[in-house]
Protein backbone atom coordinates (compact mmCIF):
# COMPACT_ATOMS: atom_id res chain seq x y z
CA UNK A 1 0.00 0.00 0.00
CA UNK A 2 0.96 3.85 0.29
CA UNK A 3 2.83 3.17 3.36
CA UNK A 4 5.07 0.49 1.46
CA UNK A 5 5.43 3.06 -1.59
CA UNK A 6 6.72 5.68 0.81
CA UNK A 7 9.19 4.02 2.69
CA UNK A 8 11.02 2.09 -0.33
CA UNK A 9 11.16 4.59 -2.87
CA UNK A 10 14.55 5.11 -3.34
CA UNK A 11 14.07 8.60 -5.34
CA UNK A 12 11.54 9.49 -1.90
CA UNK A 13 13.87 8.61 0.15
CA UNK A 14 16.65 11.29 -1.91
CA UNK A 15 13.98 14.09 -1.59
CA UNK A 16 14.21 13.44 2.11
CA UNK A 17 18.03 13.17 2.68
CA UNK A 18 18.11 16.79 1.07
CA UNK A 19 15.24 18.05 2.90
CA UNK A 20 17.17 16.78 6.23
CA UNK A 21 20.12 18.23 4.85
CA UNK A 22 18.84 21.77 4.42
CA UNK A 23 17.14 21.84 8.00
CA UNK A 24 20.36 20.81 9.21
CA UNK A 25 22.24 23.31 7.97
CA UNK A 26 19.67 26.12 8.45
CA UNK A 27 19.75 24.92 12.07
CA UNK A 28 23.56 24.34 12.45
CA UNK A 29 24.35 25.62 16.11
CA UNK A 30 21.19 24.94 17.78
CA UNK A 31 20.07 21.48 19.10
CA UNK A 32 17.63 20.92 16.57
CA UNK A 33 20.66 21.08 13.71
CA UNK A 34 22.02 17.42 14.12
CA UNK A 35 18.52 15.55 13.24
CA UNK A 36 18.77 12.33 11.93
CA UNK A 37 15.48 12.11 10.04
CA UNK A 38 12.15 14.28 8.75
CA UNK A 39 9.03 14.11 10.54
CA UNK A 40 6.87 14.12 7.50
CA UNK A 41 4.56 16.78 8.89
CA UNK A 42 7.78 18.99 8.86
CA UNK A 43 7.87 18.98 5.16
CA UNK A 44 4.83 21.28 4.54
CA UNK A 45 7.11 23.76 6.76
CA UNK A 46 9.40 24.31 3.51
CA UNK A 47 6.32 25.65 1.88
CA UNK A 48 5.51 28.06 4.35
CA UNK A 49 10.01 29.36 5.17
CA UNK A 50 10.08 31.69 2.85
CA UNK A 51 13.64 33.92 1.74
CA UNK A 52 14.03 37.19 3.04
CA UNK A 53 15.01 38.74 -0.39
CA UNK A 54 11.79 37.37 -2.13
CA UNK A 55 8.78 36.61 0.08
CA UNK A 56 8.09 34.39 -2.96
CA UNK A 57 10.40 32.10 -3.12
CA UNK A 58 10.16 29.05 -0.38
CA UNK A 59 12.62 26.36 1.09
CA UNK A 60 10.35 24.03 -0.96
CA UNK A 61 11.43 26.12 -4.19
CA UNK A 62 14.84 25.79 -2.98
CA UNK A 63 14.84 21.95 -2.44
CA UNK A 64 13.38 21.37 -5.74
CA UNK A 65 16.04 23.89 -7.50
CA UNK A 66 18.98 22.01 -5.72
CA UNK A 67 17.36 18.69 -6.46
CA UNK A 68 16.75 19.61 -10.37
CA UNK A 69 20.35 20.34 -10.52
CA UNK A 70 22.11 17.63 -8.34
CA UNK A 71 19.32 14.78 -9.41
CA UNK A 72 16.80 15.58 -10.66
CA UNK A 73 15.18 11.96 -11.50
CA UNK A 74 14.49 12.31 -7.93
CA UNK A 75 11.55 14.67 -8.51
CA UNK A 76 9.98 11.45 -10.31
CA UNK A 77 9.10 9.88 -7.24
CA UNK A 78 5.53 10.76 -7.66
CA UNK A 79 5.30 8.28 -10.91
CA UNK A 80 6.06 5.65 -8.96
CA UNK A 81 4.21 5.77 -5.89
CA UNK A 82 0.35 5.20 -7.35
CA UNK A 83 -1.01 4.23 -3.71
CA UNK A 84 -0.18 7.61 -2.09
CA UNK A 85 -2.61 9.70 -4.09
CA UNK A 86 -5.22 7.19 -3.28
CA UNK A 87 -4.74 7.15 0.68
CA UNK A 88 -4.37 11.22 0.53
CA UNK A 89 -8.26 11.14 -1.03
CA UNK A 90 -8.92 8.47 1.56
CA UNK A 91 -7.32 10.47 4.86
CA UNK A 92 -9.31 13.93 3.65
CA UNK A 93 -12.69 12.02 3.78
CA UNK A 94 -12.52 10.59 7.16
CA UNK A 95 -10.82 13.73 8.48
CA UNK A 96 -13.97 15.79 7.33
Amino acid sequence: GACNELAHNANFCTVLEYALSIGNYINGGTARGCAYGVKLGSLAKLADSRARGSPKFTLMHYLVQILQDKDAASLDFVDSMPNVPKASDCMACVSR
